[in-house]
């Protein structure tokens, strides 16, 4: 079993997608305008066919309140797989355009067929973050300052760690045995993960950071089960959301803390390129033979 606590959303990629549809949706309404007055009734048929709100039912409206009107979205919209742990909806692998290119980098991974694994994409909570000027967002927690120290609301990402251990302890009744679970994940995603896995009280099998930082190594009191976890780090040499200093001291912190770690680095930003992925499947096979 592979966890991914997050791969996180940035404010560039939720703006990304919103300008593609408005992109789309002033070439439709392009093309209305071009239809002979006659087509009017069709025109508004068109509209109210297009219209999320009106298919949908949404009652909540986007620029007013984006957490009830992305819950709405995707509860009505049918993107969500199952939504049993709070502050977690775990969506379906093609309900949104990040898990799409996950879908893209799972079999990438190339991981053997006598290696079985399932894979489990929680989706964070949305929250107003403080350097996106209150932008509500999903996010695992609130970054109070965007210097190098990464300041973050701790209260927050210690809620979202029991929810990452309520994912863990939901597999295990269902009768996946712990110490063959990995926790993974990006960016806020890799901080939460690795709170959460060395303050785990059942033993895994590893954990993976990638292009992230580990915010909580000075106040962190690890579970004994956890104690020499394997961690793997993954990091960009040209990451200008999290520099790589942060990925490289996480790396010292768990050395300290008696983790055996691999730190691999790549010619990339704030990303996912191919050599990582390769070493992130080695790796695997590594732990889980």
């Amino acid at each position: 079993t592979f966890t991914v606590a997050d791969f996180e959303v940035s404010e560039e990629a939720a703006k990304e997608a919103a300008d593609a549809k408005d992109k789309s949706k002033a070439g439709a309404d392009a093309k209305d305008k071009s239809k002979p007055a006659g087509d009017a009734k069709a025109n508004a048929d068109d509209k109210q066919k297009d219209d999320g709100e009106t298919k949908l039912c949404i009652e909540a409206k986007k620029s007013e309140d984006f957490g009830s009107w992305y819950s709405q979205v995707i509860t009505k919209a049918d993107m969500i797989d199952y939504y049993d742990v709070s502050g977690c909806y775990i969506l379906k692998p093609n309900a949104y355009f990040v898990w799409e290119r996950i879908q893209g980098i799972v079999p990438e991974l190339r991981l053997p067929s006598t290696l079985p694994v399932r894979f489990v994409f929680p989706h964070a909570p949305s929250i107003p973050v403080t350097i996106n000027n209150g932008y509500v967002m999903p996010a695992w927690y609130d970054i109070l300052e965007m210097d190098v120290q990464r300041r973050v609301d701790e209260a927050q990402l210690l809620r979202s760690v029991a929810a990452v251990h309520a994912l863990i302890e939901r597999e295990v009744e269902r009768g996946v045995d712990s110490s063959r679970i990995v926790l993974a994940g990006f960016s806020q995603g890799g901080a939460v993960i690795l709170h959460a896995a060395l303050t785990c009280r059942l033993p895994l099998a590893g954990a993976m950071s990638l292009s992230s930082y580990f915010p909580t190594a000075g106040s962190i009191s690890q579970d004994p089960a956890n104690a020499e976890l394997p961690v793997l780090i993954c990091h960009g040499t040209h990451d200008p959301v999290v520099h790589e200093s942060l990925g490289r001291h996480a790396d010292e912190a768990l050395r300290a803390l008696g983790h055996p770690t691999r730190y691999h680095h790549y010619r990339m930003e704030h990303s996912v390129c191919l050599e990582e992925i390769r070493d992130i499947s080695a790796w695997l096979q590594m732990i889980l033979r």
